[in-house]
């Protein structure tokens, strides 16, 4: 497999944990979350930062045990209004200290780059050619600095209409890895699994990249360590491994099904009026991925560690 990418939950015991006990299963590992904002003409405030100097040390030892590994943390965009990104976009001055901000905060904070969140906070304020305008050139001046750089791509914008191969390209020609994530597959109401079948996954990925050799190495797909419980009522939140184990020792005398196109594990509880079905990933939803991952030659990012059943390592 080219590259696996580790989400890491670090106030999270077992995410922190998981990811110091299997640091040699990842290429690169995103512990931290930061977010820019523009707070008026050339000016810019990234907070999020006092976790990674408090967590210097551990990120440090990481990396020593393991010293190809990337430690990038995952930047978002909140707040920003239109008229910021225009005048982003639009001047080079800003364009430049948005950058330069960027690089510094990657330098003082020992960090190899970033993974650019630029689509959640700006899709559909803004025309796409523009979100690949600034997301192009915070690529090329983070990379001629030899920082890393990986764009993503929420589940809900991971698909053929929002992603042709043109938009594709045309990030993939200035960012290291393009990261789609093929998760939160299923609507509060329409319960179902938390993944595409891989067939699907695999039919994006060569629709992106007729050509394997034409940039397919570039592709990081995501995928799920955590479950999901829906609710009669349309209500849908994540469950990890914890809540999961609990469920099956509650319910032992339901059925726990398959679902034979997702590879996942599914059973229902009614209780009262409230009827509850729970999706999760199975040792075999897992390994088709990375198997599918293997074949296609591109990476995966795994979200989130410390969320999924312990035996869902053996396979990466």
């Amino acid at each position: 497999m080219k590259q696996i990418l580790g989400f890491v939950e670090i106030s999270d015991d077992n995410s922190y944990l998981e990811a110091t006990r299997f640091v040699h299963k990842f290429a690169m590992l995103s512990p931290y979350k930061i977010e820019i904002r523009r707070t008026g003409s050339l000016k810019y405030e990234i907070s999020g930062l006092g976790l990674i100097r408090l967590t210097k040390k551990w990120a440090q030892d990481l990396t020593k045990s393991k010293q190809d590994l990337t430690v990038l943390p995952l930047l978002r965009f909140p707040d920003w209004t239109i008229s910021d990104i225009f005048s982003v976009i639009t001047s080079y001055a800003e364009i430049t200290k948005l950058s330069t901000e960027l690089l510094d905060t990657c330098e003082k904070n020992n960090l190899d780059g970033l993974i650019l969140d630029i689509w959640s906070g700006f899709y559909g304020k803004i025309p796409t050619s523009s979100i690949i305008l600034l997301t192009q050139e915070i690529c090329a001046r983070l990379r001629l600095n030899f920082r890393r750089v990986l764009v993503l791509v929420p589940s809900m914008y991971a698909n053929s209409e929002v992603i042709n191969v043109e938009v594709f390209q045309m990030m993939a020609d200035f960012a290291n890895h393009v990261i789609f994530d093929m998760y939160d597959y299923s609507s509060e109401w329409t319960p179902g699994p938390n993944s595409p079948p891989s067939s699907e996954i695999e039919e994006f990925v060569k629709y992106l990249t007729p050509d394997p050799l034409e940039r397919r190495s570039s592709i990081i797909i995501g995928t799920n360590f955590f479950g999901n419980v829906f609710t009669n009522y349309g209500i849908k939140r994540k469950i990890t491994k914890e809540e999961y184990i609990q469920f099956l020792e509650n319910y032992e005398n339901e059925d726990l099904e398959f679902d034979d196109k997702s590879l996942e594990h599914y059973f229902e509880i009614s209780k009262n009026d409230e009827k509850m079905t729970i999706y999760y990933p199975t040792l075999f939803s897992i390994h088709s991925k990375v198997r599918l991952a293997n074949k296609l030659g591109i990476g995966l990012a795994i979200s989130t560690i410390g969320e999924g059943l312990r035996y869902f390592y053996d396979v990466l």
